[in-house]
């Protein structure tokens, strides 16, 4: 179980509300995200202080990292109707090269929240690719 909400997670990442990106969406990366971090850890649930709000971040670091290919497909498919929404305005969706970047990008913040809790042997978690 999640330390970190979904609204919590909505708001470290800038996410639009429920009616835009329903929590069905958002659960099974942020499921996804415990599961990696518990593997990187050990079991965290009953951390407290610090601890806790470190395991909190890292868990939306990685829902985030892990959570953005899916986030970008699902707007650039309505991407004429949302440009229709914002006035006609120009709206620009992110590279699969830039979501590369980005996801790197939350998911190096994730290590460094937790990095002095890693399990012996975890130094460095090795990064998924899909090919």
């Amino acid at each position: 179980m999640a330390l970190i909400t979904i609204d919590e997670v909505r708001e470290l990442g800038k996410l639009p509300d429920n009616s835009q990106l329903p929590v069905s969406i958002i659960q099974p990366h942020l499921d996804s995200a415990v599961r990696e971090l518990t593997g990187l850890i050990g079991d965290y649930s009953s951390a407290d202080g610090d601890k806790k709000e470190r395991c909190k971040e890292a868990e939306g670091c990685l829902c985030m990292a892990l959570l953005l290919m899916s986030i970008n497909t699902l707007y650039t498919e309505g991407a004429t109707t949302l440009q229709q929404e914002l006035g006609g305005m120009n709206v620009m969706f992110h590279s699969v090269e830039d979501q590369v970047k980005l996801s790197e990008q939350w998911r190096e913040r994730a290590m460094e929240r937790v990095s002095e809790y890693f399990v012996a042997g975890n130094k460095r978690p090795l990064a998924w690719y899909a090919i």
